[in-house]
C-alpha cells in the first residue's frame, strides 16, 4: 500500500518536472547571434578611450591597494575599484555589442 501511494505521487509530481525553467544557455542554442550595433567609428574611438581611462584609475587604485596597511583605507579602495567597475561595464558592453572590443577582461560570459 505504501509503495503504490510513493509510486502515485511520484506520478502527480511527474506534469510539475516540465514547467521547471532550466536557465537562458538553454534557449540560445541554435539561435543566430543578434546583429551588432551601429556605431560609429569617432563613437568608438571615444568609448574606447574612456575604457582605457577607466581601467588605468583602477589600476593606479590596485597599486596604491597593494601598499596600504590600514584596513579601513583598504575598503575605501575597495568601494572606489567598484564604482570604477560599475562605470567600466556598460561601456565595454556597448563595445562588445558592436563588436568592437573582441573580449571584454571584466566581463563574464554571456
Amino acid at each position: 500500500m505504501k509503495k503504490l501511494l510513493l509510486l502515485l505521487s511520484f506520478v502527480a509530481l511527474l506534469p510539475a518536472c516540465a514547467s521547471v525553467e532550466y536557465g537562458s544557455w538553454l534557449d540560445q542554442i541554435g539561435k543566430r547571434p543578434n546583429p551588432p550595433v551601429e556605431m560609429s567609428p569617432d563613437e568608438a574611438v571615444a568609448l574606447r578611450d574612456q575604457a582605457m581611462r577607466l581601467r588605468s584609475e583602477a589600476d593606479a587604485i590596485r597599486t596604491q591597494l597593494a601598499s596600504e596597511t590600514d584596513r579601513v583605507q583598504r575598503f575605501r579602495y575597495y568601494s572606489e575599484i567598484r564604482k570604477i567597475d560599475d562605470e567600466l561595464v556598460p561601456i565595454e558592453r556597448q563595445l562588445l555589442d558592436a563588436r568592437r572590443l573582441s573580449r571584454a577582461p571584466g566581463l563574464a560570459p554571456g
